[in-house]
């Protein structure tokens, strides 16, 4: 057999590139005259941030009726043309005895869950794939997997290979495993120009996009750099006891945080970073990205692994992985998967019916039976059209044991989709009290058992925590061996902290509930934590107080930082100190040491000449590149996610959502108006060396890649804390304001304190507007529409003094 086998990239040091080319030539040798492998190595784009993407490999074969390669599965084969391969290595368990089962790791005590890992791999380069490299979404398969270094006997699971070395035979053995194997990698790729075009493409987009702008390159020094005197004794408290890092806004606290982890890894010391938003978890990513790629082949290979998440998302992996929700879900569960059961029995009889007639018949007729079948609700009629249109079921179809079959994996499909979005829409309805169960397992398993009657919940809870029925009692009750349940939790609970540490940023927005996890989880020695104090506390109404737990004293090490901004220049800082002394706020920011003052930009009124506000955004651009920005370090766009004018009617349940706050109140909320960001359509015909990487809107987040070096972040405010870019664009600042102002949390903020109303509002409001304007390090653009309130008045305070260094257009 003919085979092209390529690198791009350099080398990995832990692939054998010889044995996989062996392997692959041994593999398709028998079918197959000619095949292509490119190995894209040290992917130089951060697309997900749980794990690394360490390698993608790319196999084509051509289309040939005499010489077709398969792989096998189940109870078939599927013939293969191209397929993307996206691989991360794991290197932690090498030395230890590994067991893998359905996407989770058992080593030692622990069970590790690379579900959401595999998941992230796949859809994170599908994405980056589809938005960056103009790629058909629909057309691309990704197949994940998470390679395990193991010096032990090679296993495979979901997505999961464990093996000394990497071969082509246990990568087709694992991807069988999964469903989507039966589509390309790409589809238009069977076509030669089609391929050839994508790939240059993507390597061409992959480089642009890993290139590193002034700024980043300044925080990857900064990491690099050796530490002062104050910063090291921090840095050697870590692991002895909790340590505190407390600071301005701007003033480094999160370098700190990622510089301390990054020099740990160096030594031997696993770590995770969590913060509050996605944005901020692509940022640290990207720095993360850029470090480990100057460093030398030995480093690397030495180096522990450090992860970066929300806490949100990682306190969600807790809660699907101990079953919480579902447990607190279960009624709803079991109504919705019996209803679907009973139909299915219905649906089931009438094909009997339908075979035993012995009728020709293709897709569009059994609809045609189904829709007009008197005896069917018309739940039951939908459910039957869903199966069929969403299962390979009709080739079956004259086959009653295999149209069994066909059911069976259908219904096993909706109950673990059913579990996922219970768990979602639970977790987020009463986070509070999810908060509260994941607690009670953690710190007493026997009255978490007890107070959801857990020995009869082996259906309820086999998807989601992988039961074997080896785990029943051996009675025919079908319920479970307690003491078994009990290692199975224990397990799955040392495998969140699997001898990690962890770092926490803006930790003063922390919940009690999330403390204490946080602290049986890891243990206090094992922390360190970001603080900003109450003048950045926006998520709940008090600072969180890390140094009780659960009624006992927390000693800790506290590293305070000066005042000093390593962000703001002088300008910028003048106009927030302003406004936080406006609303007796003690900010107090130093501005960098520089004699350029900075300056601030001022659009008065209303404005519809879109043209002329992307002009402003392209000159902005230009600005911050001819300083060596890339596109991503030179401009942030900020806009209000409640528009002006946005009206709600209160008696409209639709526009309504509900949750439950942590004093366990109802609160109805309503849903925020996405409308569509016409000034981004306009500004991309004018800017054409960036591209606009938008979350607002109606956007799928799901389907979004992570920012690269060429995006322009078009964001809301809400989601702009920890971010930051050498100009910023604060649309409509008074709208958000006003927003905040209206929002209930506004009555409930530092309810402590004692203060007037009206000051409350206004103080709550001002705290969230100082977020959004401390993230501009040059420039800071302010649209300010009509208004009588207090912002507007503060800001053109500060406008009527400093007219030196704002620009009015």
């Amino acid at each position: 057999m003919e085979l092209s086998f390529t690198k791009i990239n350099g080398t990995n040091p832990f692939l054998d590139y010889n044995e996989l080319r062996e392997s692959i030539l041994n593999e398709l040798s028998s079918d197959c005259i000619k095949a292509e492998v490119l190995i894209l190595n040290k992917f130089p784009v951060s697309v997900l941030n749980q794990s690394t993407l360490d390698f993608v490999i790319f196999l084509k074969v051509p289309q040939s009726p005499a010489h077709r390669p398969k792989i096998e599965i189940e109870d078939n084969f599927v013939y293969i043309s191209n397929l993307i391969i996206a691989v991360s290595i794991i290197r932690e368990y090498k030395q230890y005895n590994v067991k893998a089962y359905k996407g989770e790791l058992e080593i030692e005590n622990s069970y590790i869950d690379l579900k959401d890992n595999a998941s992230k791999l796949k859809w994170g380069l599908t994405n980056y794939l589809s938005d960056a490299c103009n790629l058909n979404r629909e057309k691309i398969t990704v197949h994940p997997i998470l390679w395990v270094l193991n010096d032990n006997d090679e296993v495979i699971s979901h997505n999961i290979i464990v093996a000394k070395h990497l071969k082509f035979n246990l990568i087709k053995e694992c991807i069988a495993l999964n469903d989507y194997l039966r589509y390309p990698g790409y589809s238009d790729w069977n076509y030669e120009p089609a391929y050839e075009a994508s790939i240059r493409q993507i390597f061409a987009q992959a480089s642009l996009d890993s290139k590193l702008g002034y700024l980043t390159k300044q925080k990857i020094e900064r990491i690099q750099n050796n530490f002062d005197a104050a910063s090291q004794k921090a840095f050697d408290s870590i692991g002895n006891t909790l340590v505190e890092v407390r600071g301005r806004a701007g003033s480094g606290k999160s370098s700190d945080l990622l510089k301390w982890m990054l020099q740990k890894s160096l030594t031997g010391k696993k770590a995770t970073f969590l913060t509050y938003n996605h944005l901020l978890v692509y940022e640290i990513s990207r720095q993360i990205k850029g470090f480990e790629n100057v460093l030398s082949e030995e480093v690397v290979v030495q180096k522990q692994p450090t992860t970066t998440n929300t806490i949100h998302s990682f306190m969600f992996n807790i809660a699907k992985k101990l079953g919480v929700v579902l447990l607190m879900s279960e009624s709803r569960i079991s109504y919705l998967t019996a209803l679907m059961n009973k139909r299915f029995d219905k649906i089931e009889l009438l094909f009997d019916k339908i075979r035993c007639q012995n009728l020709i018949i293709n897709k569009n007729d059994l609809k045609n039976f189904i829709q007009n079948e008197n005896s069917f609700d018309e739940g039951t009629k939908r459910e039957a059209i869903d199966f069929i249109n969403h299962s390979d079921m009709f080739k079956d179809f004259k086959e009653a044991q295999e149209i069994k079959k066909h059911i069976s994996r259908f219904k096993i499909f909706k109950k673990i989709k059913l579990e996922e979005h219970i768990n979602s829409s639970m977790f987020l309805a009463d986070y509070h009290e999810v908060l509260k169960k994941i607690l009670l397992a953690i710190d007493n398993l026997d009255l978490f058992f007890k107070e959801f009657q857990i020995e009869n919940k082996f259906d309820l809870l086999e998807n989601t925590m992988n039961l074997k029925t080896s785990i029943l009692v051996k009675d025919g009750s079908k319920n479970i061996n307690l003491e078994e349940l009990k290692k199975r939790y224990g397990k799955s609970i040392n495998g969140f902290r699997a001898g990690r540490s962890l770092y926490i940023d803006e930790a003063q927005d922390c919940h009690p509930y999330e403390r204490d996890i946080f602290f049986s989880l890891f243990g206090a020695k094992n922390i360190v934590i970001a603080s900003g104090g109450k003048e950045q506390l926006i998520r709940y109404s008090e600072v969180c107080n890390w140094n009780i737990s659960k009624g006992t004293k927390i000693e800790s090490y506290q590293y305070l930082k000066r005042r000093k901004s390593y962000r703001m220049k002088p300008v910028i800082a003048a106009l927030v100190n302003h406004i936080a002394a406006s609303f007796n706020i003690d900010l107090g920011i130093e501005p960098l040491d520089t004699d350029d003052h900075g300056r601030i930009i001022i659009q008065r009124g209303i404005n519809n000449d879109l043209a002329n506000k992307a002009n402003i955004m392209n000159d902005l651009l230009i600005a911050g590149t001819r300083q060596g920005c890339s596109a991503y370090d030179s401009l942030l766009l900020l806009k209000n996610a409640k528009e002006k004018n946005q009206i709600f009617n209160s008696a409209n349940t639709n526009t309504k959502s509900i949750n439950i706050n942590e004093f366990d109140v109802i609160k109805i909320d309503d849903l925020k108006h996405k409308s569509e960001w016409d000034l981004l359509s306009i500004a991309d015909k004018i800017i054409n060396e960036a591209r606009f990487w938008n979350a607002t809107g109606n956007i799928d987040k799901r389907k979004q890649s992570v920012p690269g070096s060429l995006s322009i972040r078009a964001i809301y405010y809400e989601s702009s804390r920890g971010l930051e870019a050498w100009s910023t664009m604060c649309f409509d600042i008074n709208g958000f304001f006003d927003s905040k102002r209206n929002e209930d949390d506004a009555d409930n903020f530092l309810l402590s304190e004692i203060m007037e109303p009206e000051e409350r509002k206004n103080k709550y409001a001002a705290t969230w507007v100082l977020m959004a304007l401390t993230r501009a390090i040059d420039t800071c653009y302010i649209e300010l529409l009509p208004s009588e309130n207090a912002l507007n008045r503060t800001i053109e305070s500060f406008i009527a003094n400093n007219k030196k260094y704002v620009d009015i257009t």
